[in-house]
């Protein structure tokens, strides 16, 4: 009898010590797939991340002939095979004219991933923080203040809708051929861009310009999206109707630096002109554009009204001048 016993309970021992190795095995084995399955996807998350960070900065360099310095402007479209989403910032710093970043991401297979942040700071794009689509749309147009300050770059997914259009920024956007913008038939996808102030626009356009030498009186103005007032003075129009607020005020603000310190070098260029012995009395002129420009690029309140109208008036005495500044 004590035989059978210690036969039982030397079975039992062998069997206790299976279970013990086969759970061992399993757990080591569960261990092991996940060490893998985290090692693969930290892999194919280092590669996507490298790939869309390639792709970031292919996107800045495509953005480069959009600066070629026609007054009239370009347009073209950019095509992606999958959805795709470009996300922007914008920094007035560092010092003097500040910068913006772009980081790419795709739609993808495994955990969202965005490439590394690619900054520019020769650039001045307008659009939102998020621009998303398998088809983006981009224009430009020049900003300038009698003489150019520099080339402002329009991107947007989404399609507009502009209603009650002055005729001469009607004849610009038509001239371009800018897909993603229709005039006055609209249907229910598309964003309204409204110059009547019509309550039931998702945007706003209000003119301001009211002196005799405005073209009519959209050349400044704000633009009301939602809470935000954004005010705006020529092409900048169009930066305030497709960025968002912040992207639109920080670059706002790094095209009055630029400005400022373009009209400090026309003050040198008249003194060069003037040892010629040819004279010229736009000093003044440049000097109060250089410091109202400075004003709104470090004011947290600002418009643009005065500082255009004050460009206008310098800009008709340089036409007339013997020698011409720019």
């Amino acid at each position: 009898m004590q035989e059978v016993i210690d036969m039982i309970i030397i079975k039992q021992k062998k069997a206790f010590e299976m279970s013990f190795n086969t759970m061992f095995a399993i757990i080591a084995g569960i261990i092991i797939i996940f060490l893998a399955i985290y090692g693969v996807t930290k892999l194919m998350s280092s590669g996507k991340q490298t790939r869309y960070t390639e792709t970031g900065a292919q996107v800045v360099a495509l953005l480069d002939p959009f600066q070629a310095g026609l007054n009239s402007g370009s347009y073209s479209k950019l095509n992606f095979k999958k959805q795709s989403q470009i996300y922007f910032d914008c920094s007035v710093y560092p010092l003097p004219f500040g910068k913006q970043t772009l980081a790419f991401s795709q739609e993808d297979i495994g955990i969202p991933e965005k490439g590394n942040a690619i900054s520019f700071r020769d650039k001045y794009v307008f659009a939102a923080s998020k621009v998303e689509g398998k088809e983006l749309h981009v224009f430009s147009k020049s900003f300038d203040l009698g003489f150019k300050v520099a080339d402002l770059l329009f991107i947007s997914s989404e399609k507009y809708c502009f209603k009650m259009t002055p005729n001469r920024i009607k004849d610009e956007l038509v001239k371009l051929n800018i897909e993603n913008i229709k005039f006055d038939n609209c249907d229910e996808t598309m964003k309204e861009v409204c110059f009547s102030g019509s309550i039931s626009c998702d945007i706003n356009i209000y003119g301001s310009c009211n002196s005799e030498n405005c073209i009519d009186d959209y050349e400044t103005g704000f633009v009301l999206k939602g809470n935000d007032k954004l005010y705006y003075a020529g092409n900048l129009v169009y930066g305030a109707i497709f960025s968002d607020s912040k992207i639109y005020e920080c670059n706002v603000k790094r095209l009055m630096k630029r400005a400022s310190e373009l009209s400090y070098v026309y003050i040198d260029k008249i003194n060069v002109v003037e040892a010629k012995g040819c004279g010229s009395a736009m000093s003044a002129d440049f000097i109060a554009i250089a410091n109202a420009a400075n004003a709104i690029a470090t004011s947290s309140v600002y418009q643009l009204d005065d500082l255009y109208e004050m460009a206008k008036e310098s800009n008709k005495k340089n036409e007339l001048a013997i020698c011409k500044i720019y």
